[in-house]
């Protein structure tokens, strides 16, 4: 399967969604579309990643440890819950979801979510290994975070299927 940039794929999760170990600068998981193929995206949401065949067991069991694969997927900070797939103001850019497994010295903010479909991480309030700016604004990671080098994961990658990804 060839879903990243680079020719190939970090981490199969799925037929159509991949984990792309990636880096960029400008703020926010937008940036990092770079990452995925032409046609493949940064997966829009749960519902995106879902439909794209990611499983929770896939999510929490595939990814190496240390690693993180960020969908654009964020809500309001509560209690661990995404909301609808395009967030705005109402539902907030609070919190980053996707799939990852923490390591001794990189630790996620939580594993085993249960309250965003098959995305059964999230990365909050704290740099994660070369993800940084985390603290920058911890009510809108999504909208600031960076990704300072290829290790610790990157994006989640979806095959496009007529599904828009945007911020």
């Amino acid at each position: 399967i060839v879903g990243c940039s680079e020719g190939g794929s970090d981490v199969v999760f799925a037929d159509r969604v991949v984990g792309c170990n990636a880096e960029w600068t400008e703020p926010g998981i937008a940036a990092g579309a770079g990452a995925c193929a032409a046609g493949w995206h940064i997966c829009a949401s749960k519902d995106d990643a879902g439909a794209s065949g990611l499983t929770p067991d896939a999510c929490s069991n595939n990814p190496p440890e240390g690693t993180f694969y960020a969908s654009l997927e964020s809500g309001p900070g509560l209690f661990w819950k995404c909301w609808d797939p395009f967030p705005g103001q109402a539902d907030g850019f609070d919190d980053i979801y996707g799939c990852g497994k923490s390591a001794w010295g990189a630790s996620l903010s939580k594993e085993g979510i249960t309250k965003c479909g098959s995305l059964t991480a999230a990365i909050a309030n704290k740099d994660f290994g070369e993800w940084t700016s985390m603290t920058a604004n911890p009510r809108s990671e999504s909208a600031s975070v960076l990704k300072t080098g290829l290790k610790n994961g990157g994006g989640l990658c979806c095959k496009d299927s007529g599904v828009t990804a945007f911020r």
